[in-house]
C-alpha cells in the first residue's frame, strides 16, 4: 500500500502541476483572447478609418476635378480678354492716327481758310480805287508797325 500511496500522491502533485501549468495556459490564452479582441476593435478601427479616408480622397479628387476645370475655363476666358485688349489696342492706335490725321487737316484747313481770308480782302483792296486803296495799304502798315 506504501507504494499505492506514493503512487497516488506523485500522481496528486504531477496533476496539480498539470493544473497548474494548464491554468497558466489558460491565462495565456485569455490573454491572447483579449488581445486578439483588441486588435479586432483596432482593426475595425482603422476599416472605419481607411472607409472614411477614401471618401474624403474621393471627395478631394471631385473637387479637384471642379476646380481644375473652373482653372481651364478661366485660363480660356484670360486668353480671350487677352486678345480682346490687343484688338482694342490695336484699334486704339487706328484710331489715334486717324484723330492726329484729322487735327493735322484741321489745321491745314484753318490755314487755307485764313489765306482765303486774306485773300478776299485783297480781292477787296484791289477793287478799291487807286487814292482809297493807298489809304488802305498805309492803315494796314501803321498797325503793323
Amino acid at each position: 500500500m506504501k507504494t499505492n500511496a506514493i503512487d497516488l500522491i506523485l500522481l496528486v502533485a504531477v496533476a496539480e502541476m498539470a493544473i497548474t501549468k494548464l491554468e497558466q495556459e489558460n491565462a495565456k490564452l485569455r490573454e491572447h483572447t483579449a488581445g486578439y479582441d483588441r486588435l479586432k476593435a483596432e482593426n475595425g478601427r482603422l476599416k472605419g478609418r481607411e472607409s472614411s479616408l477614401e471618401n474624403r480622397i474621393a471627395s478631394a479628387d471631385d473637387t479637384t476635378r471642379h476646380y481644375w476645370t473652373l482653372i481651364q475655363g478661366h485660363v480660356a476666358e484670360i486668353n480671350q480678354l487677352k486678345q480682346q485688349v490687343l484688338e482694342l489696342g490695336r484699334q486704339n492706335i487706328a484710331l489715334a492716327a486717324q484723330a492726329e490725321s484729322a487735327a493735322m487737316l484741321e489745321q491745314a484747313l484753318d490755314k487755307a481758310n485764313r489765306r482765303i481770308d486774306e485773300l478776299e480782302a485783297a480781292l477787296q483792296v484791289e477793287r478799291l480805287p487807286a487814292a482809297s486803296r493807298a489809304n488802305v495799304i498805309a492803315l494796314i502798315q501803321e498797325r503793323a508797325a
